[in-house]
Protein backbone atom coordinates (compact mmCIF):
# COMPACT_ATOMS: atom_id res chain seq x y z
CA UNK A 1 0.00 0.00 0.00
CA UNK A 2 1.19 3.38 -0.85
CA UNK A 3 0.87 6.68 0.60
CA UNK A 4 -1.60 9.72 -0.16
CA UNK A 5 1.08 13.01 -0.62
CA UNK A 6 0.04 15.25 2.80
CA UNK A 7 -0.91 18.38 0.63
CA UNK A 8 -3.69 15.89 -1.41
CA UNK A 9 -4.99 14.15 1.81
CA UNK A 10 -7.06 17.33 3.25
CA UNK A 11 -8.50 17.99 -0.13
CA UNK A 12 -9.90 15.06 0.05
CA UNK A 13 -10.70 14.24 3.61
CA UNK A 14 -14.30 15.01 4.01
CA UNK A 15 -15.33 14.60 0.23
CA UNK A 16 -14.90 15.34 -3.11
CA UNK A 17 -16.45 14.85 -6.36
CA UNK A 18 -14.59 12.43 -8.30
CA UNK A 19 -14.32 9.57 -10.89
CA UNK A 20 -14.09 6.03 -10.36
CA UNK A 21 -12.92 3.26 -13.00
CA UNK A 22 -14.08 -0.50 -12.71
CA UNK A 23 -13.82 -3.15 -15.05
CA UNK A 24 -17.04 -5.21 -16.23
CA UNK A 25 -17.16 -9.07 -16.66
CA UNK A 26 -15.48 -8.95 -19.99
CA UNK A 27 -13.06 -6.34 -18.60
CA UNK A 28 -14.38 -3.36 -20.46
CA UNK A 29 -13.77 -0.07 -18.44
CA UNK A 30 -16.45 1.47 -16.58
CA UNK A 31 -16.51 5.12 -15.86
CA UNK A 32 -18.52 6.69 -13.08
CA UNK A 33 -18.84 10.57 -11.48
CA UNK A 34 -18.69 9.86 -8.14
CA UNK A 35 -18.40 11.17 -4.27
CA UNK A 36 -15.22 10.30 -2.81
CA UNK A 37 -13.85 10.17 0.38
CA UNK A 38 -11.00 9.40 1.74
CA UNK A 39 -10.16 7.83 5.63
CA UNK A 40 -6.48 9.16 6.39
CA UNK A 41 -6.32 7.34 9.62
CA UNK A 42 -6.00 3.55 7.35
CA UNK A 43 -5.15 5.30 3.97
CA UNK A 44 -8.12 4.19 2.30
CA UNK A 45 -10.54 5.67 0.05
CA UNK A 46 -14.48 5.41 0.67
CA UNK A 47 -16.82 4.98 -1.68
CA UNK A 48 -20.64 5.01 -1.25
CA UNK A 49 -23.29 3.71 -3.30
CA UNK A 50 -26.79 1.93 -3.62
CA UNK A 51 -25.94 -2.05 -3.41
CA UNK A 52 -26.71 -3.83 -6.46
CA UNK A 53 -25.61 -0.82 -8.68
CA UNK A 54 -22.55 -2.18 -11.43
CA UNK A 55 -19.40 -0.21 -9.91
CA UNK A 56 -20.44 -2.65 -6.42
CA UNK A 57 -21.09 -5.65 -8.79
CA UNK A 58 -17.85 -4.99 -10.83
CA UNK A 59 -15.60 -4.57 -7.82
CA UNK A 60 -17.06 -7.64 -5.88
CA UNK A 61 -16.18 -9.75 -8.95
CA UNK A 62 -12.74 -7.59 -9.53
CA UNK A 63 -11.56 -5.47 -6.41
CA UNK A 64 -9.29 -3.54 -9.35
CA UNK A 65 -10.42 0.33 -8.95
CA UNK A 66 -8.87 3.46 -10.33
CA UNK A 67 -10.00 6.91 -9.03
CA UNK A 68 -9.31 10.53 -10.44
CA UNK A 69 -9.83 13.66 -8.51
CA UNK A 70 -9.46 16.78 -10.42
CA UNK A 71 -9.02 20.06 -8.38
CA UNK A 72 -12.13 22.06 -8.73
CA UNK A 73 -9.70 25.32 -8.76
CA UNK A 74 -7.23 24.10 -10.96
CA UNK A 75 -7.64 21.54 -13.54
CA UNK A 76 -3.74 20.54 -13.86
CA UNK A 77 -3.71 20.05 -10.11
CA UNK A 78 -5.08 16.09 -9.74
CA UNK A 79 -4.77 12.93 -7.78
CA UNK A 80 -5.43 9.92 -9.91
CA UNK A 81 -5.23 6.31 -7.49
CA UNK A 82 -4.83 3.07 -8.60
CA UNK A 83 -5.94 0.16 -5.78
CA UNK A 84 -8.10 -2.41 -5.13
CA UNK A 85 -11.56 -2.29 -2.86
CA UNK A 86 -10.87 -4.17 0.11
CA UNK A 87 -13.90 -4.11 2.19
CA UNK A 88 -17.88 -3.44 1.39
CA UNK A 89 -19.08 -1.53 4.87
CA UNK A 90 -23.22 -1.55 5.15
CA UNK A 91 -22.64 -0.45 8.71
CA UNK A 92 -22.65 3.15 9.02
CA UNK A 93 -23.55 3.97 4.67
CA UNK A 94 -26.26 5.83 4.96
CA UNK A 95 -24.93 8.48 7.60
CA UNK A 96 -21.60 8.42 5.74
CA UNK A 97 -23.73 9.51 2.64
CA UNK A 98 -25.27 12.40 4.19
CA UNK A 99 -22.27 13.56 5.45
CA UNK A 100 -21.23 13.80 1.99
CA UNK A 101 -24.45 15.37 1.06
CA UNK A 102 -23.59 17.63 3.57
CA UNK A 103 -20.10 19.09 2.77
CA UNK A 104 -20.97 18.65 -0.63
CA UNK A 105 -23.81 20.05 -1.22
CA UNK A 106 -24.94 21.64 1.58
CA UNK A 107 -27.84 19.64 2.21
CA UNK A 108 -28.71 17.53 5.41
CA UNK A 109 -30.71 14.16 5.38
CA UNK A 110 -30.08 14.04 1.83
CA UNK A 111 -30.55 10.23 1.94
CA UNK A 112 -34.17 10.16 3.80
CA UNK A 113 -35.04 13.13 1.58
CA UNK A 114 -33.90 11.74 -1.51
CA UNK A 115 -35.22 8.03 -1.41
CA UNK A 116 -39.02 7.69 -0.44
CA UNK A 117 -38.05 3.95 0.31
CA UNK A 118 -35.08 2.47 2.50
CA UNK A 119 -32.77 0.99 -0.41
CA UNK A 120 -29.67 1.14 1.59
CA UNK A 121 -26.26 2.28 1.50
CA UNK A 122 -22.78 0.39 1.18
CA UNK A 123 -19.21 1.68 1.60
CA UNK A 124 -16.37 0.42 -0.76
CA UNK A 125 -13.32 1.13 1.05
CA UNK A 126 -10.30 0.88 -1.73
CA UNK A 127 -6.39 0.99 -0.39
CA UNK A 128 -4.46 2.34 -3.16
CA UNK A 129 -1.72 0.57 -4.47
CA UNK A 130 -0.17 3.43 -6.71
CA UNK A 131 -0.71 7.17 -6.29
CA UNK A 132 0.04 9.61 -9.05
CA UNK A 133 -0.45 13.38 -8.36
CA UNK A 134 0.41 17.07 -9.68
Amino acid sequence: MVNVPDEYQSLIAGGVYGTIGTLDGDGAPLMTPIWVDYDPERNQFLVNTVPGREKEQHLRRNPAVALTYVHEDDERRYLSVQGEAVEFVTEGAIDHYNRLAETLLGEENFYERRYEEDIGRVIVRIEPSAVYSR
